[in-house]
C-alpha cells in the first residue's frame, strides 16, 4: 500500500535550525562574509567574493520539515539591476527542483518571497546572472509545525 504524505496544517512559523553554507566560502574566508552571517539579523552579509554563476545553500538541521516559504533579502552593488536567481529544495543535492525564478529587474534591500509548499531538507538560491559578486543580507525559511 503507497503513502501518501498529507500538507502540515499547523501554524507557519520561522524555520531557525537551519545551517548555511556555500562553496565559496573556502576562497572568501572573512567571516563578516560568511555565509552563516544570512541566518542572523545583525549588520554581517553573505558575500560570496564571486561573480555567477554561484549559490548559497540552507540544509535544515532537524532533518526535512515542511517548508512553506524562503524569503531572501538582496545585497547589492549597482542598487539595481537585472539578476536571474533560481530558488531550488529537496530531500538531497540528488532530488532538487526548482521552486521559483526571479529573472529581471532587482533593487538593493528588496525582499524576495518564494512559495515552497513542500517537505525538504536542503534549500539552494542559485544566482545564475548578476552584474556584481553574488550577495545576500538575509535569507528566512518559514514552515509549518
Amino acid at each position: 500500500m503507497a503513502s501518501c504524505r498529507q500538507r502540515k496544517t499547523g501554524e507557519e512559523v520561522e524555520i531557525t535550525s537551519l545551517i548555511a553554507c556555500s562553496e565559496s566560502q573556502l576562497m572568501w574566508p572573512l567571516a563578516r562574509f560568511h555565509a552563516r552571517n544570512v541566518l542572523n539579523a545583525g549588520e554581517s552579509i553573505w558575500n560570496s567574493g564571486r561573480f555567477a554563476p554561484t549559490a548559497i545553500r540552507l540544509k535544515l538541521a532537524d532533518g526535512p520539515q515542511y517548508v512553506t516559504r524562503i524569503e531572501m533579502q538582496t545585497e547589492m552593488n549597482p542598487t539595481r539591476a537585472y539578476v536571474h536567481h533560481e530558488i531550488n529544495a529537496g530531500m538531497n543535492s540528488g532530488s532538487m527542483r526548482t521552486y521559483g525564478c526571479l529573472k529581471g529587474p532587482a533593487s538593493h534591500g528588496a525582499w524576495i518571497r518564494v512559495a515552497v509548499n513542500a517537505e525538504v531538507q536542503l534549500l539552494e538560491i542559485a544566482t545564475i546572472s548578476s552584474p556584481s559578486y553574488v550577495a545576500w543580507r538575509r535569507i528566512r525559511v518559514f514552515g509549518k509545525i
